[in-house]
């Protein structure tokens, strides 16, 4: 009989390289089935060793008295690549890895699993031959102890580095992971709850990072207003360095003289008042198609969130690339999962020391799937719009941002020229920051009105009240809508598109409220905790859009208890452009259309509002409405 010490199946690494470390007689850990069946001279087809003629029959039991004994290490079974290739590089004592999920590698004792077979004369040196180690392999432990030293390293970093600093306060943190463990699913949640434990100013450190997470106004204006430029730089995020081609989008670049070029391009020339206006019929169109598309589903439950995404990603298309594009569908798929990707907490991003964690996690090859294919359709654009004449453009063949971008290219007057990789990353941020985030708004509105019936009934008076003469909403007369804003306010007070502004990070040491902010610390504002503050907002929790009918608070960013699009340098650019769309979408449909409930929500109150964290703060389920046309 062939005695083996362990057959390991889906074993997780770290749980390989401690088992190792502490016995040279490892036991058993196993995860198969009683049996494995075998053919000769190999296993079946996904389950296959490479030349070996020895073993016609696998039989996983208990070790028993009468069994003849032959030591071989482990058979591992999924063993991840990566941990066999660190182990290949350590050492060439790393034996026998074939193309199966099976892997040999040296000899140790159990009594507890049992590799059974007929003897065959001589198969001790067959076994040899294929080069089954006597031995544990060194490799496995040299693995151990370089994982153990960096670990060793980053403790004691974070452990010394801002010793003599006079931090916020902050939750009590563990070796290595620091407050990791204290960051749950619902991140702004957790660090709210934190935050009124420990302060609206606070320190956490996550893995190497030292974070300060900012929970109230006052705070809020002292990173964004009173220290803006020492504030003013983004972090590097692995998933947003990747996507957006080495972070050349505005969103994501570096503070300086590149990023004020990008900055000044959006503002002054991409995203400026007049230029919003000159969308209009793109968006009376597109709202025109959607609302005779959502007459056909008349009396049957109709998903809104599918429909009001759909609209959003296609009127950003148009406006950005004077059409919906050829492959739509999978640039949206795309889009979906740089939201998904940007706005988690990557391993990666919080050990950033340990560089092979981008490899171990497969958020690197994620990143980079997702950026080609989002780069292969934004080239197809590119192409496809330097072809066309630059000059004057009629009612028809308007200048999209894709014709100002190249124009501005082609005059070659900018400190920063705009490659085609500048262009393509600057299109990238503005469509996911015109779609997904004014398409989560419209939910969220739609969400809130649908729960309060009383409210929904005031804001149709409202429009039906201003519109009934012409018989359709007229955007020129949208700023008469005084309750559908307020409306709007108290929705993004309560549900912020972005629950957590984007990072920012301290360029260089300052104090705040007595407290010492070190350089390079990442900064956190939590919206979604400043827009729920008892001590800024009565009844913080209610949803009440009568408190901002008579309030001259505004999105603008000037209001630090209000920044649904943040303030200050990085405050978001194309307000102006997201406002006026949601706006009109949402008109049209409390216009044209009444709304209920389907059956199984026997009260409003009942809806779930439940929310569901990332980069954008969308709905956990979508809403499913149905719609009676209003005569």
């Amino acid at each position: 009989m062939v005695l083996a010490s362990k057959v390991f199946i889906n074993t997780p690494w770290w749980y390989l390289a401690v088992n190792r470390m502490i016995s040279h007689f490892l036991t058993v850990r196993t995860k198969t089935p009683e049996q494995l069946p075998v053919k000769y001279g190999g296993l079946s087809k996904d389950r296959e060793f490479a030349n070996t003629d020895v073993v016609t029959e696998i039989i996983v039991r208990q070790a028993s008295k009468h069994t003849v004994e032959f030591p071989v290490t482990e058979v591992f079974i999924n063993t991840p690549w990566w941990y066999l290739a660190v182990n290949r590089m350590i050492s060439h004592f790393l034996t026998v890895r074939t193309k199966s999920k099976f892997v040999f590698v040296g000899p140790a004792k159990s009594t507890e699993t049992l590799l059974r077979k007929p003897l065959v004369e001589k198969s001790e040196n067959q076994l040899a031959s294929m080069g089954l180690e006597l031995h544990i392999s060194l490799s496995t432990i040299l693995t151990f102890f370089i994982l153990v030293l960096m670990l060793i390293n980053i403790f004691w970093r974070s452990k010394t580095k801002n010793s003599n600093s006079k931090l916020p306060p902050g939750p009590k943190k563990l070796p290595l992971i620091g407050n990791i463990h204290q960051i749950g699913t619902q991140t702004h949640m957790s660090l709210a709850t934190l935050a009124r434990q420990h302060g609206p100013l606070m320190h956490m450190q996550l893995g190497e990072l030292c974070c300060i997470v900012v929970s109230s106004a006052e705070m809020a204006k002292e990173v964004m207003n009173t220290h803006d430029i020492i504030f003013a730089n983004r972090p590097r995020v692995l998933a947003a360095d990747v996507i957006t081609y080495g972070s050349k989008g505005m969103t994501f670049s570096p503070y300086g003289s590149y990023w004020r070029q990008m900055r000044k391009i959006c503002t002054m020339e991409l995203l400026t008042p007049k230029r919003v206006e000159s969308f209009r019929s793109i968006r009376l169109q597109e709202l025109s198609d959607f609302v005779k598309e959502i007459y056909l589903s008349e009396g049957s439950p109709l998903n809104l969130t599918e429909k009001m995404n759909s609209l959003s990603y296609g009127l950003i298309s148009r406006i950005l690339f004077g059409k919906r594009t050829e492959d739509q569908e999978a640039y949206e798929e795309h889009m979906k999962g740089v939201v998904e990707t940007v706005g988690g907490f990557s391993a990666s991003d919080l050990y950033p020391s340990i560089g092979i964690l981008q490899v171990i996690t497969g958020i690197r090859t994620r990143v980079e799937k997702i950026h080609k294919g989002m780069d292969r359709v934004l080239q197809n654009i590119v192409r496809d719009h330097r072809d066309k004449t630059f000059g004057t453009f009629g009612e028809e063949d308007r200048e999209n941002i894709v014709d100002v971008l190249l124009r501005l290219q082609k005059n070659g007057d900018l400190e920063h020229p705009l490659s085609d990789t500048v262009v393509k990353a600057t299109l990238m941020d503005l469509f996911s920051a015109g779609s997904d985030t004014s398409a989560t708004i419209m939910d969220w509105v739609m969400s809130e009105l649908v729960k309060n019936p009383e409210m929904m009934e005031k804001v149709q008076s409202e429009v039906r009240r201003i519109f009934d003469g012409k018989g359709y909403v007229d955007e020129t007369e949208i700023h008469e809508l005084k309750y559908l804003r307020a409306v709007m306010k108290e929705t993004l007070r309560l549900h912020p598109p972005v629950p957590l502004l984007l990072p920012r990070e301290c360029s260089e040491k300052c104090k705040i409220n007595g407290y010492e902010i070190p350089a390079k610390s990442k900064v956190i504002v939590n919206a979604w905790a400043i827009g729920r503050d008892p001590n800024h907002w009565n009844e913080a929790e209610k949803f009440d859009p009568e408190r901002f009918l008579e309030s001259s608070i505004d999105y603008k960013g000037g209001e630090f208890e209000f920044i649904p699009f943040g303030a200050g340098r990085r405050i978001c650019p194309g307000i102006n452009l997201g406002i006026v769309n949601v706006e009109f979408l949402l008109a049209n449909l409390l216009f044209h259309f009444d709304w209920k409930l389907p059956q199984g929500i026997n009260r409003p109150q009942d809806l779930d509002m439940t929310e569901s964290f990332g980069l954008t703060m969308k709905r956990k389920h979508d809403l499913v409405l149905i719609r009676i046309t209003h005569l």
